[in-house]
């Protein structure tokens, strides 16, 4: 019993990191067991599951830095590579609809970015307060979730602004 009250605890967190990245799920249930072998099962009904693993878009929070707008924006990682605005652009699209949009809520932002955006937090500003720069990490999701969903080649981008 005494390892259940150490495993339980680690599931919780499981639980909370699929529910940070984006795997919900509508039931979750555990169950345990305390026969000589401790088991603990953790079941997701992948039915009722909400949000599917490819993302229609992408949606930087840049709230609170003091955003400004720019005609051709790029994103950053922390180590200043940009992930978005200096290759592969559709330029015919670009003078369409804007390399991206600027939105002050999540929901204004969703005719641009789609039904299942991925939402990451910009940690500072560059160039004049214009291009937003992401962890390493977050840069990192952005690259492999457009590399299942490329958003980027449809501009699928949207800065949430104050």
């Amino acid at each position: 019993m005494e390892r259940l009250k150490i495993v339980l605890p680690m599931l919780v967190g499981i639980i909370l990191a699929m529910n940070q990245n984006s795997v919900f799920a509508e039931s979750v249930s555990i169950s345990a067991s305390t026969s000589v072998s401790t088991e603990i099962k953790l079941e997701i009904n992948s039915e009722t599951e909400k949000k599917s693993s490819v993302y229609t878009g992408v949606i930087v929070d840049c709230r609170g830095l003091g955003l400004q707008t720019a005609a051709s924006p790029v994103i950053k990682n922390e180590s200043g590579k940009i992930i978005y605005g200096d290759k592969d652009l559709n330029f015919d699209l670009i003078n369409e609809i804007g390399m991206a949009e600027y939105a002050t809520s999540i929901q204004d932002s969703k005719p641009r970015a789609g039904e299942n955006p991925l939402i990451v937090r910009a940690v500072k500003l560059d160039k004049f307060n214009s291009n937003p720069i992401l962890s390493n990490n977050d840069a990192e999701k952005v690259v492999l979730a457009d590399e299942t969903g490329e958003f980027f080649k449809d501009l699928k981008v949207v800065f949430l602004t104050d």
